[in-house]
């Protein structure tokens, strides 16, 4: 008899059946670990922002609280529509027009949003949504064939 009528196959079908479960179980909680992480990110580089304007709102009150001359004679030239003595006024449509939008304008903070595309190879498109649970239950299935398999029994003859 030849090698690969005498061994058992069943340990083939263990292997597969574990890989197929341990993908099942560990490849979207790992997507979802990327995607978490992807969030933690964005959350940081809002927090920062978010930071940095209220140093711009702080320093626009702190302005205010301390009377500063050049920034209280400013806000008067903006709220009166007055021009500073000697200069020529331009008309700017965009330009802010109150104190409050002269601050937001100031805080604006240009961001740029990274996109991430990762290709998903087949084995994680099985395991999105309900096809995890199939993939689960196919993995299991294939345990169980692996584990119950048994070599044909050999005929001894007794001599």
């Amino acid at each position: 008899m030849s090698l690969i009528s005498k061994s058992n196959f069943g340990w083939v079908y263990i292997l597969c059946g574990l890989v197929l479960t341990v993908a099942a179980i560990i490849l979207p909680a790992h997507q979802e670990l990327q995607d978490l992480k992807s969030k933690q990110e964005v959350i940081a580089e809002d927090l920062e922002y978010l930071e940095y304007q209220v140093t711009i709102y702080e320093t626009f009150l702190q302005d205010i609280v301390n009377r500063e001359p050049d920034f209280i004679q400013r806000l008067t030239e903006m709220q009166f529509n007055r021009a500073p003595l000697g200069e020529q006024v331009v008309f700017d449509p965009s330009a802010p027009r109150t104190p409050l939008e002269w601050v937001a304008q100031r805080a604006l903070k240009s961001r740029a949003v990274q996109a991430n595309v990762q290709q998903a190879s087949i084995l994680t498109k099985f395991t999105e949504g309900e096809g995890r649970l199939w993939l689960l239950a196919v993995g299991i299935v294939i345990l169980f064939v692996g584990l119950t398999s048994q070599s044909s029994p050999t005929n001894k003859t007794i001599e």
